[in-house]
């Protein structure tokens, strides 16, 4: 084998020359590269930095683009950054794809704030299997888009707070929408929607299409105001919605899209028709109704105040109640009114000054509300008018005290108690007729205890079987007084409504019969004198009538003895016994001479008698 020839001086002289040039031409295209305003890094097949614009060790926060030549993803880009990168490189093996992009953070140095880079790879053109990095400094649009994506982000949390949800329907019938889009129109998730503008018409209640679609047409023509209408949902039901869109068109002019936000208003417009019926009742009641503030004007007022008032409703709102108040009642309305700051409630008689004169007299229920925090700040007034009842019941009062006077006179009492109220109501002169030092009912055990004790018992029993049921009766009660005199009283009794649990309703008229039972007691007495006297009358009439029949008899008798005796010889037993009858006869013309006497056939002869002699 024979040795390879030395080279000659001058190729090692051409050789020298040639590295010299190449040497000088690479680096004037490191320069030129460098220098490039592209930021470029070249990268071998183990992703080693083989070559680097200066833009790029500017991105990347380097002194220079020699502080990067050698250097390894890892040492250039933080883990999280360099893993994004070799897998851009690993797709590109595996889809043979011509370059991939990615977005990378380099982290600034020495305070300097960090960028926002966009790395896009390709396969070098020389076919080495070199890879060429292009880095695009991207931070004011990533910084842009975050902040684009928080106020999304922000601007959705406040659409789902207000309950508002976002649609942009296409030109092309598609629609983007925020979640609870459909539901909030009460349609499910698989329902077919609308693919033309129009035809949501369908799904509107049918009172409201004519509108929508008249507003739909000033809306695709210029701007228009939000809308409120009703949708009909899958579930049949219809839900009132408000929506504000806005129409887009490209340049030429032509429909591109239309966007805006929705809400479910039904809520709102159910308290609009509460509020609407309530302010009709309101306006059409008969009783005055008013809303006061804090500091006493009247916020809000209903027809039948004005009308009592005699004021306009314009002139009564913002008025203060004061102006509807006598000087003199209004420390007591004040007083009304801090008793209700109080209890929350309250109830009151009020006398209304009317204008432009006059008086009108109120039955007013009152009430408080406040804010959220708690605090009673106005007041609720509801007014019956009671100038009828209050003349009704001063003509009552009158009568009463006008039938109370007439029983006071007339001696007579009255009371009537609810025995389940334990309500009593005495009138006329009960307390007097029952001598009472307090006036109150007089129950059966304090009745009995004055009554005289030969009738307790009969009074005690017919107390018991009236009280027992429902019924009316009469009674004579002998009361004792304090005197010790007795006081006859006839009470005319009623038991009323005994059922079940309730003890009914006792009422009694009560007046003095003692006149009428001294009356009828001399009465008696004088029919019985009377009778004593017809009795002793008819004793003398028969007594009359049998005297003379036995005077006739006697003088017969008489008579015939004497014959009898001048037959007799004298001093004869016969004789005697004859004077025996003589003077047993003699005696009954004496007994017949008392009786015609005492019939008053003849006039007694009246004479002195020594009665000592005599008995």
């Amino acid at each position: 084998m024979t040795e390879p020839a030395e080279p000659a001086a001058d190729q090692i002289a051409g050789l020298r020359a040639e590295l010299a040039r190449l040497q000088a031409e690479n680096r004037a295209w490191r320069s030129a590269h460098g220098a490039s305003p592209i930021a470029q890094i070249d990268l071998d097949e183990q992703g080693r930095i083989l070559v680097a614009t200066e833009r790029a060790a500017e991105l990347l926060r380097r002194d220079s683009a020699e502080s990067l030549m050698g250097k390894s993803l890892s040492e250039v880009f933080a883990d999280g950054q360099c893993e994004q990168i070799k897998e851009c490189i690993a797709q590109l093996d595996d889809n043979s794809l011509r370059e991939r992009r990615c977005m990378v953070r380099a982290q600034g140095r020495r305070g300097r704030p960090a960028v926002w880079l966009r790395a896009t790879l390709s396969r070098c053109a020389a076919g080495d299997g070199n890879l060429v990095l292009v880095l695009t400094d991207v931070t004011d649009i990533e910084l842009s888009r975050r902040e684009l994506a928080a106020d999304v982000d922000l601007f959705g949390a406040l659409l789902q707070v207000a309950g508002v949800e976002f649609f942009e329907w296409q030109h092309d019938g598609s629609l983007r929408s925020s979640p609870g889009f459909l539901g909030l129109l009460g349609l499910s998730a698989d329902a077919t929607l609308p693919e033309q503008l129009p035809n949501w018409v369908a799904r509107l209640h049918p009172d409201d299409r004519g509108r929508a679609r008249r507003h739909f047409a000033r809306a695709l023509a210029g701007p228009a105001d939000p809308i409120e209408f009703r949708v009909i949902g899958d579930d049949g039901r219809s839900r009132w919605v408000r929506v504000a869109a806005i129409v887009r068109r490209d340049e030429a002019g032509v429909l591109a899209c239309v966007s805006g936000v929705l809400r479910e208003v039904s809520a709102e417009h159910e308290s609009r028709s509460h509020l609407l019926r309530l302010r009709s009742l309101i306006d059409t009641a008969r009783a005055a109704i008013l809303m006061v503030d804090g500091q006493g004007r009247i916020v809000l007022a209903n027809q039948a105040f004005s009308a009592a008032a005699g004021l306009p409703l314009d002139s009564v709102l913002g008025s203060s109640m004061d102006d509807y108040c006598f000087p003199e009642d209004i420390e007591q309305r004040r007083e009304s009114v801090r008793s209700l700051l109080g209890t929350g409630a309250a109830s009151f008689a009020w006398r209304m000054r009317c204008h432009p004169g006059g008086e009108r007299w109120y039955q007013v229920d009152a009430s408080t509300f406040g804010d959220d925090d708690g605090v009673r700040s106005q007041f609720v007034f509801v007014g019956t008018d009671i100038e009828a009842a209050r003349r009704e019941r001063v003509t009552m009062i009158e009568r009463e005290r006008w039938l109370d006077r007439v029983l006071r006179d007339a001696g007579i009492g009255a009371f009537r108690l609810d025995r389940s109220r334990n309500e009593a109501e005495l009138v006329g002169a009960y307390a007097e007729l029952m001598e009472l030092s307090e006036p109150h009912v007089v129950m059966p055990d304090e009745l009995l205890a004055r009554v005289l004790p030969d009738h307790r018992n009969r009074v005690s029993g017919e107390l018991s079987r009236f009280l027992s049921s429902e019924a009316r009766t009469s009674l004579d009660l002998p009361l004792t007084l304090t005197d010790g005199r007795v006081r006859w009283l006839r009470a005319f009794l009623r038991n009323e409504g005994v059922y079940a649990q309730h003890k009914g309703v006792l009422s009694s008229v009560v007046f003095d019969i003692s006149e009428d039972r001294r009356r009828a007691d001399e009465s008696e007495e004088l029919q019985r004198q009377i009778y004593q006297a017809q009795k002793t009358e008819s004793l003398g009439v028969m007594a009359g009538g049998i005297a003379h029949d036995l005077n006739n008899m006697l003088m017969a008798a008489i008579g015939q003895l004497n014959m009898a005796v001048s037959a007799v010889p004298v001093g004869s037993m016969l004789g005697r016994h004859l004077g025996t009858v003589e003077s047993v006869l003699g005696r009954m013309e004496g007994l017949t001479e008392r009786m015609l006497a005492y019939a008053g056939k003849t006039v007694a002869q009246m004479h002195p008698v020594d009665v000592a002699q005599l008995l």
